[in-house]
């Protein structure tokens, strides 16, 4: 994510939600793992076919599994809809001085990044590209001699060789900053190609942006010029106009430039100008082109073919607001950048279609992941058997996908290897099962398990098994899927036989089965307030949003522990930790700011893991309901503050 880094991100997450906000969604939230899994779902939309429409890829009939398993169509609807890239109290005061405001940050930061990760050969090229939609702005262009004539027109330079994008910028009307009697052209090619200045390449532009002042421009800065002259230009001698033998060539030259004139059609030259060919010369065939033209027509197709390659792939949908055809736009020339630097760096050949859709599960492995932590934490809390009280289970089964159910899975005591996804030389993704060296391998644990509703029952088979990454995936069809989520509101046992319909011979068996609750985790965790074993005691790991970092040094909220109460021990079972999140951050936020002035002195006196206990017991609580966390730690004796809860942090 070298092209789309953390900061692009991290800013349209939280454009998007102050826009929710706004629209009166006060709860709503998005992580940056179902941003990067909204923009795989664009991506894979459009390797399959841009002509299909996006919500029907959801359908159980005819729509893709991909989409079903990386998160319901109602949160692709919602994401859609708040999707912003600019801060909406921030916009007026932008506007006034910037035509492009919404979408200004979103491109610099992609063109930055552009330019960072890639060092081009030594041929470059200029162009425009029309990215098209009729979305209404100011600045939206018509241009006839394009496939789709409305659009929004971007000046983009690229490498002729690979045709990585390299630079670009809006076209948003009259340019104020542009110095007097400077030719468009002219202005657009120095500011395009400047971070690639000084360093011998070559710039082959079109007959819009060839002039004389531009090569002279050009070769102050150590950088060459080709390119076709238009035949109403005024530095061009008499002698340009004439017609001469067809196929035949003739070669001014000026200071370090020439200019040749090709006889290529009998009523029509060209005029190619360089400041690259010192001499010229010509081919033997018949029709004798000079080397500049052959040069020129060689080089002259970067900025074409790369939005030919844009198109092909495009992520591009129909919308309203202007910013997110520029986004679509971005996410298409990021995913050829991508494309080139994955096959440089590694070595590898790959098409570009399967390139889009390996990044489209890449992105969104995050989420693939996040779906696992709630169940995987609700068997700790589940009644034993014969209650029937919601659980965590229940709860995150009804919350999700009627297509999918996807699960984690904890580390086992009776598996004896394990599943793991790891990288090889290439970069590629391997799977593997690490095991008890030199002993044969029975029982094998998976991270996860993901069960998929959207095998048809005309597919011939009861179900498929698969592994993937390092979980497992279960294809049923929709009738098992609805058994499936009954037996497990039921609290039942439930069997799946995998294989084909009309296999006689034995076929694998999936059992889901209801056991006691496994109490065997936390092995080793100590408490670091009393020294006390943390052994089956329930706990949830945090991941997001828990670092603070102050004078170099960095404190992280880690995991929070339920502990219960002597009153609460002959009960059923502990509430939902989720009930409790809130609480617990807010705590341990608060906690951890109040640290923050303290941590030099705390890691110079050794103190590095720290832990914090609170009652949520309201009849043990202390008098006041709401202290204030710097205030205690602004007491020389800290154990005050870490000697009472029921919540280690």
């Amino acid at each position: 994510m070298c092209l789309l880094d953390a900061r692009m991100l991290e800013h349209i997450r939280d454009c998007t939600v102050a826009q929710a906000r706004l629209a009166g969604a006060h709860a709503w939230e998005l992580s940056i793992g179902e941003l990067k899994a909204f923009i795989a779902l664009l991506y894979v939309r459009g390797a399959f076919s841009k002509n299909i429409e996006m919500e029907s890829l959801w359908s159980g009939d005819w729509g893709l599994p991909f989409f079903q398993s990386t998160m319901p169509r109602s949160r692709y609807r919602d994401i859609m809809r708040h999707l912003r890239f600019d801060r909406r109290e921030e916009r007026m005061a932008r506007l006034s001085t910037d035509k492009f405001a919404l979408a200004t940050d979103v491109w610099q930061w992609f063109v930055a990044n552009s330019i960072r990760c890639y060092r081009p050969s030594d041929n470059l090229t200029v162009d425009e590209q029309l990215f098209p939609t009729k979305a209404r702005c100011r600045f939206t262009q018509y241009m006839a001699n394009k496939p789709d004539k409305f659009g929004i027109k971007f000046w983009v330079v690229a490498e002729v060789t690979t045709k990585y994008f390299l630079n670009g910028f809006p076209y948003l009307g009259k340019d104020e900053a542009r110095p007097p009697g400077q030719r468009l052209g002219e202005s657009v090619v120095l500011k395009l190609v400047e971070p690639f200045m000084d360093k011998g390449r070559n710039v082959t532009v079109d007959n819009f942006f060839t002039s004389l002042s531009l090569a002279n421009s050009l070769l102050r800065r150590n950088t060459s010029l080709v390119g076709t002259m238009n035949a109403a230009r005024r530095e061009l001698p008499p002698s340009a106009h004439q017609r001469a033998e067809l196929f035949s060539s003739r070669v001014l030259k000026h200071d370090r430039t020439t200019l040749t004139i090709y006889q290529g059609k009998a009523k029509k030259n060209v005029c190619v100008l360089s400041s690259l060919h010192q001499t010229v010369a010509v081919e033997s065939d018949r029709k004798k082109k000079p080397e500049t033209v052959c040069f020129y027509n060689k080089s002259k197709c970067g900025v074409d073919t790369l939005d030919q390659m844009a198109r092909k792939y495009t992520v591009k949908g129909a919308t309203r607001r202007w910013p997110l055809a520029v986004f679509y736009n971005i996410l298409d020339l990021a995913a050829i950048n991508a494309w080139v630097l994955f096959q440089q760096c590694t070595g590898t050949n790959i098409p570009r279609r399967a390139f889009i859709l390996e990044l489209a599960k890449e992105l969104r492995r995050d989420v693939l992941r996040a779906k696992a932590y709630p169940t995987r934490l609700s068997s700790a809390f589940a009644p034993p058997a014969g209650a029937r009280e919601p659980t965590t289970l229940m709860k995150a089964m009804n919350k999700s996908n009627e297509h999918v159910l996807a699960m984690g899975a904890c580390f086992n005591d009776r598996a004896d290897s394990h599943l793991v996804c790891v990288q090889n030389d290439d970069g590629n993704y391997q799977t593997q099962a690490i095991s008890i060296h030199h002993q044969p391998r029975k029982v094998t644990g998976a991270c996860f398990f993901v069960f998929s509703g959207a095998l048809k029952a005309s597919s011939g088979y009861l179900a498929k098994t698969s592994i993937v990454e390092d979980g497992v995936m279960i294809q049923i069809t929709a009738e098992t899927m609805e058994a499936l989520r009954q037996a497990l509101r039921d609290m039942k046992d439930f069997s799946i036989t995998c294989g084909k319909a009309d296999q006689e011979e034995s076929q694998d068996t999936v059992h889901i089965q209801w056991t006691e609750d496994d109490h065997n985790f936390n092995k080793g965790v100590i408490s670091p307030i009393d020294g006390k074993s943390m052994e089956s005691i329930t706990s949830i790991k945090i991941f997001h949003g828990s670092e603070f970092k102050a004078n170099g040094k960095v404190i992280r909220w880690t995991e929070v522990f339920f502990l219960q109460s002597e009153e609460q021990s002959g009960s059923v079972g502990l509430s939902d930790p989720a009930d409790h999140s809130r609480l617990t951050e807010s705590v341990a936020r608060a906690f951890c700011i109040a640290l923050c002035s303290h941590l030099k002195l705390l890691k110079e006196d050794g103190m590095a893991k720290l832990g914090l206990r609170v009652t949520l017991d309201s009849d043990q609580a202390d008098s006041d309901p709401d202290p204030d966390p710097s205030a205690v730690l602004s007491e020389p004796n800290h154990a005050a503050l870490m000697g009472n809860t029921y919540s280690e942090v």
